[in-house]
């Protein structure tokens, strides 16, 4: 039993980290005056600041967790689907995979 709450201390003190983490880096993307989009590998947004809900209008809510390219552009599918070239996200997965970090 004192391991199970030992676990559980450690996970609820993780759990609060990372939400910490969250409300700062919403902070701090929130202060910058450029549309910001924070998109994970599998092309669902994880953070995007006020500047790019305002004029996408839509909620925080209502973007992340979404396909960037539905929130952005309202498609159903990834943007090259439909014939747009993406070559400079392409670069930046790749240098992504090869650096582990990327800045477009």
């Amino acid at each position: 039993m004192i391991q199970i709450e030992a676990e559980r201390t450690a996970s609820n003190r993780a759990a609060n980290l990372l939400q910490k983490s969250r409300e700062q880096t919403r902070l701090i993307l929130d202060s910058l005056p450029y549309r910001v989009m924070v998109v994970n590998m599998d092309m669902t947004i994880d953070a995007v600041n006020r500047t790019f809900l305002k004029e996408h209008g839509v909620e925080y809510e209502e973007a992340v967790g979404r396909a960037c390219y539905f929130v952005r552009h309202g498609l159903d599918k990834p943007c090259s689907d439909y014939g747009r070239t993406l070559l400079p996200i392409k670069e930046s997965i790749e240098e992504l995979k090869t650096k582990g970090l990327v800045s477009t």
